[in-house]
């Protein structure tokens, strides 16, 4: 017993430390040694509450660090980043809920289909259903494909008609500027033509009063003629 208080060990239960001490050394031997051994407990109690102590604080101290470390490089960090690094997280926890939901959903579609043959028919039956599923998808995605094409084509005749439409109104409209064009030549040469007529008949006019009056002058100086001088021009102007 002395060797093993030595060492340090102090696991035995007090009842038998008591009465082997009693019996050996007396009451007042055992006491002492009680006391001492309690205290030597609580020592090592309190060193051990003091190094819990200590490694919490330093632990606390690290990650208090570490997180300002976290959020001065985060403030770092681009707009962009930070939104890539949410986007990733969003899409990891979707993902891990996935194959959580997946998992669970496993366990219990095992849970009602207990027995081997159940499942067995129950794959037959899933390949049959995936089957028709197929199926109806092919004929769904045909039906939109020729629906789209038939959206298409009827686009394309209707612009092909606008279009069309578009021409023939060019068409009519340049033939009308054309038809107003050779109105407004044909108004414009008869407007010369008459005026051309106009001025040649005033010329003529002109050359016939003039006429007129050369025969008069003419007349008169023929009926004088024995009276005027050889050399004298009659004004006719």
């Amino acid at each position: 017993m002395r060797i093993l208080q030595q060492q340090g060990e102090r696991t035995l239960p007090s009842t038998v430390i008591k009465g082997w001490k009693l019996a050996t050394f007396g009451s007042t031997y055992y006491d002492e040694q009680e006391a001492a051994c309690f205290k030597h407990h609580k020592e090592d109690e309190e060193k051990e509450q003091t190094r819990r102590r200590r490694k919490t604080r330093r632990t606390r101290e690290e990650e208090k660090q570490r997180k300002e470390e976290e959020e001065g490089q985060e403030e770092k960090r681009t707009r962009k980043e930070r939104k890539r690094r949410r986007t990733k997280e969003e899409k990891k926890k979707k993902k891990n809920k996935k194959k959580k939901n997946q998992k669970k959903n496993k366990t219990r579609r095992i849970r009602r289909n207990k027995t081997k043959e159940k499942q067995e028919e129950d794959k037959e039956e899933q390949k049959k259903k995936n089957k028709k599923k197929r199926r109806r998808q092919r004929r769904k995605r045909k039906r939109r494909r020729t629906r789209t094409r038939r959206r298409k084509k009827k686009k394309q005749k209707k612009k092909k008609k606008k279009k069309k439409k578009k021409k023939k109104k060019k068409k009519k409209k340049n033939r009308n500027k054309k038809k107003k064009k050779k109105k407004k030549k044909k108004k414009k040469k008869k407007k010369k033509k008459k005026k051309k007529k106009k001025k040649k008949k005033k010329k003529k006019k002109k050359k016939k009063k003039k006429k007129k009056k050369e025969n008069k002058v003419n007349q008169r100086l023929f009926k004088m003629e024995h009276i005027l001088p050889t050399n004298f021009k009659p004004n006719t102007k």
